[in-house]
C-alpha cells in the first residue's frame, strides 16, 4: 500500500484500537459525545470518519476515537474503514489535532501533547547516527545543521515542538507547557494541581503564583481544588487565592507563636476582594444576558456563587470593623 493509497476495508470492530500517542487515561471519552454518535449512526449507519493504519494484526485508528466507542457500545461487529500507511510522526500530528479540537486548551491534554511531541521528537534524534540519517520528517522541523545539533544537545524547544504540531498549536501553549515540566523536574509544583485549572493561562498563572509565593508541592492540591470550588479559576482571582492561603498560613503560624497577640485587619483587604469580585460578577452577568436564551447553569451557578461570597465579605468587613471600634 503506497504512502498516499487510501483503500477502505471491511475491519472487524474487535480489531481496532486507538491511535498508541493518545492516552486515555489522560484525556478519556466524553460520554454525551458517544451518545450523541450512537443516535446518528442508529438513525444514518455508520459513515466512515475515521482512519486506520494497519499494525499487524489489528488496526489503529489515527482519529474518531468517540466513534470507535460508539460502534463497541452499539456492540457492531464490523465496518468499513478507510485504512492507509501513516507513519509515527504522522499519527502524533493528527492526534495532535484531534485533541484541539476536542479539549480545545485544557492544561491537562495540552501538557499531554506536548510531551508526546517532545519525547518523540527526542527519540528521533537519538536514533539518528548524523544529519544525513535523520528521519525526513524531523529533518524538516530545522532550519539547518546547526540548530539540529543544538536541539540534539538540549532537547526539542518551543519553536520545533510548534513546527511538528502545525498551525492548530500556539507558541505560548507550548511554552507554558515545558515551562510546567522544568518546574516539576525541579520539585516545585505539583503537575496534577497546575492540570486542575480550567486553561492554560489559568494554569500558567497558578504555577506563577505557587512557585513565587514558595506553596510546598503537598498544599498545592488544596490550594487548587478551592479555585475551583470557589468558581474562581480566572486569571486574575487564581493568584489572589494563591497569595491569600500564603497569607492566611502565615497568619496562622503567627497567632499559634503569639496567641495573645491580635492583629487588626485591613480595611482594604476586604475591598480588594470585593472589587475583583465585582469584576468577575460583571464579567458573568454579561455573558448570561448575552446568551439568555442559551443558559449555561454552570456559569450561572459561578455568579450566584460570587454574589453570596461578595455579599458575605462586606458583611464581615463590617463585623471585623465594629468589633476593633470596641476593643479600642
Amino acid at each position: 500500500m503506497g504512502e498516499e493509497e487510501i483503500k477502505t476495508l471491511k475491519i472487524q470492530v474487535k480489531d481496532l484500537r486507538p491511535n498508541p500517542y493518545r492516552h486515555m487515561e489522560k484525556y478519556p471519552i466524553q460520554h454525551d459525545k458517544v451518545e450523541a454518535l450512537k443516535i446518528s449512526i442508529g438513525e444514518t449507519e455508520f459513515w466512515d470518519n475515521v482512519l486506520a493504519r494497519k499494525n499487524g494484526n489489528v488496526y489503529e485508528i489515527a482519529y474518531g476515537h468517540h466513534r470507535l466507542t460508539a460502534l463497541q457500545e452499539l456492540k457492531i461487529k464490523e465496518v468499513d474503514i478507510p485504512v492507509k500507511e501513516i507513519d509515527d510522526a504522522k499519527m502524533i500530528r493528527i492526534m495532535a489535532n484531534e485533541n484541539m479540537d476536542d479539549w480545545k486548551s485544557s492544561p491537562a491534554v495540552v501538557n499531554e501533547t506536548v510531551s508526546v511531541a517532545k519525547e518523540f521528537i527526542d527519540a528521533e534524534m537519538a536514533k539518528a547516527e548524523s544529519w544525513e540519517t535523520l528521519n525526513e520528517s524531523i529533518k524538516r522541523l530545522f532550519d539547518s545543521r546547526a540548530s539540529y545539533s543544538d536541539a540534539r544537545t538540549k532537547g526539542a524547544g518551543q519553536t520545533t515542538i510548534l513546527k511538528f504540531l502545525g498551525g492548530n498549536w500556539r507558541q505560548w501553549m507550548i511554552q507554558d507547557a515545558l515551562a510546567i515540566f522544568k518546574d516539576e523536574k525541579e520539585g516545585t509544583i505539583d503537575r496534577g494541581a497546575v492540570e486542575q485549572m480550567p486553561s492554560m493561562r489559568a494554569a500558567e498563572e497558578f504555577r506563577k503564583a505557587v512557585k513565587s509565593s514558595g506553596v510546598p508541592k503537598e498544599k498545592q492540591r488544596e490550594i487548587a481544588e478551592k479555585i475551583i470550588n470557589d468558581g474562581n479559576a480566572t486569571e486574575r482571582a487564581t493568584a489572589k487565592t494563591v497569595r491569600e492561603y500564603v497569607a492566611n498560613e502565615a497568619n496562622k503560624k503567627f497567632n499559634e507563636a503569639n496567641p495573645k497577640i491580635k492583629i487588626k485587619p485591613h480595611i482594604s483587604d476586604y475591598l480588594e476582594t470585593c472589587i475583583a469580585n465585582v469584576v468577575q460578577i460583571n464579567t458573568v452577568l454579561k455573558e448570561v444576558l448575552a446568551n439568555a436564551d442559551q443558559l449555561d447553569p454552570q456559569r450561572l451557578n459561578n455568579f450566584v456563587t460570587l454574589m453570596k461570597r461578595t455579599i458575605e465579605i462586606i458583611n464581615n468587613a463590617g463585623k471585623e470593623t465594629q468589633k476593633w471600634k470596641q476593643i479600642e
